[in-house]
């Protein structure tokens, strides 16, 4: 009894391990029960996430030593049952990605093509026991150099590899390439671009890049203790991630409603003629009517008030002004801002400002502020304050 009471079972990255595991496992419960039967976005991050629980405990229970011996002696199969849970991850973040952005996206038959490598584990799996014979399968659980110097587990591992990284970059594109579309029809993205969905995909595709630099280094370098860091690493970047969605998931889970966005998906027609008067016309309803002014203010509302289709609009501003209809709008809530920071008599607070000229992010605020000007808005206050007390008095 005794001897099991002094028997250490988890160091410090083995607790990290447990952790992710627990965590993931909680988030997978949490948005598996606030699914929509009409949308399948949060059973995409519910299974994205048991499989990340499940890959990591095939993990924690191959490397650590004391979990093995002691609950796992016989389990040969165990250690290499879980090793599709890589093939599997790109796809299901794919598929999140793509439901989040497309409120109508659906599985196809030409969906289910993305999970052929993890339909083909099993019959790999085969190969790579027979490659190896039975008895060095069951050494290679407490000896990996057998699997690392298997040349058919090597192909497995790079493919894994390979495959998330793949999906991160996609992924990564996609939301990317959504940002831009969003910029063309609303003047501000802020509640619309999730945090949680730019934490998700950003995150998980450093981690997959960092493995993927790690599992290089395990070739480049002779000497395995440079790799075996790097995944030590990885761990706890994981461990990082997870809790920080933990943390953006308390207020993700209570507004699953999907935001409105443009397909883009929809083939750009060619640009439409337009005159000089119909972007005077633009013009004068931002700078009259003050349209700016409205923080959710969209390429529809404008179209409507400038009596023109929302596609001129936005072919006007492209073509006309250099810009996206995000950026066109916020030029005018930056000088709007300019003119009440620069008024000597004014008691507004910055953020009092900020909201008059129609923001609604500080964030995007000072982005703005400081890509128009060079300057902060407070050291623009500043600066037009000391020229104010400079100048000659009359």
């Amino acid at each position: 009894m005794r001897a099991v009471m002094d028997l250490v079972l988890f160091n410090f990255n083995d607790l990290s391990l447990i952790l992710i595991i627990a965590q993931s496992l909680m988030l997978t419960v949490l948005f598996f029960q606030s699914s929509n039967p009409s949308q399948y976005k949060n059973l995409f991050l519910s299974a994205f996430l048991l499989t990340v629980a499940i890959e990591t405990f095939d993990v924690l229970i191959y490397w650590c030593q004391p979990l093995k011996v002691h609950f796992f002696p016989e389990n040969t199969h165990l250690f290499f049952v879980f090793k599709f849970m890589p093939l599997l991850q790109g796809p299901l973040l794919y598929w999140y990605t793509k439901s989040v952005i497309h409120s109508d996206f659906t599985i196809t038959r030409k969906s289910l093509f993305h999970l052929l490598p993890t339909a083909l584990f099993p019959l790999y799996l085969f190969v790579i026991y027979g490659s190896l014979g039975m008895d060095n399968v069951h050494k290679s659980v407490n000896s990996y150099d057998i699997l690392f110097n298997n040349v058919f587990y090597q192909i497995l591992l790079w493919g894994q590899k390979l495959s998330l990284l793949s999906y991160g970059c996609i992924c990564y594109w996609l939301l990317r390439h959504h940002n831009a579309e969003l910029e063309k029809n609303y003047s501000n993205i802020e509640d619309i671009n999730s945090a949680w969905l730019r934490l998700l995909v950003g995150g998980f595709f450093v981690l997959w890049a960092w493995e993927f630099i790690s599992q290089l280094s395990s070739l480049l370098f002779t000497n395995a203790m440079l790799s075996d860091k790097l995944g030590v690493l990885g761990n706890y970047f994981k461990f990082m991630l997870i809790n920080a969605l933990a943390f953006l998931s308390l207020s993700y889970a209570s507004n699953t409603k999907q935001q409105p966005a443009p397909n883009i998906a929809e083939k750009t027609a060619p640009p439409e003629p337009f005159s000089t008067a119909q972007a005077e016309t633009i013009v004068a309803a931002m700078e009259q009517k003050q349209l700016y002014l409205n923080p959710e203010l969209t390429l529809d509302q404008l179209a409507e008030s400038a009596d023109i289709p929302a596609r001129l609009v936005s072919t006007i501003i492209n073509r006309s002004f250099n810009k996206n209809f995000f950026e066109f709008t916020n030029y005018y809530r930056i000088e709007h801002a300019k003119k009440l920071l620069s008024d000597e008599h004014s008691r507004l607070s910055i953020l009092d400002i900020m909201a008059d000229a129609g923001f609604n992010s500080k964030s995007a605020f000072n982005r703005f502020f400081k890509k128009n000007t060079d300057m902060t808005p407070t050291q623009y206050r500043r600066s037009h304050a000391k020229k104010n007390t400079e100048a000659p008095k009359n």
